[in-house]
């Protein structure tokens, strides 16, 4: 059985990435949420598109406001400074 935590997420696209293809042919492309509305405090928040999903930020612009919507996705990484983990918001949605 595999679980995936959800997650959503709404604010205005402060940044968006270009697309990343990898020699796996995995791709993935990321862009910035700005989740606050306190100037003082600034709250941003890094989610991917991956593989075919990409295309969605295509219609997307600096300064829109969105609702995104996705899942939690984790990994571990055994490298030369020890065990490393990662998170990952895949955006499954955009409205």
């Amino acid at each position: 059985m595999e679980f995936k935590g959800k997650f959503q997420v709404s604010g205005r696209i402060i940044e968006i990435g270009e697309e990343q293809s990898f020699s796996s042919g995995f791709t993935k492309r990321d862009f910035i949420v700005e989740t606050s509305k306190n100037d003082k405090y600034s709250s941003p928040v890094k989610v991917t598109l991956k593989k075919d999903d990409c295309a969605k930020a295509d219609s997307l612009n600096g300064g829109d406001g969105v609702d995104v919507e996705g899942y939690v996705e984790g990994r571990k990484w055994d490298g030369p400074r020890g065990t490393q983990y990662f998170v990952d918001l895949t955006v499954k949605s955009v409205m």
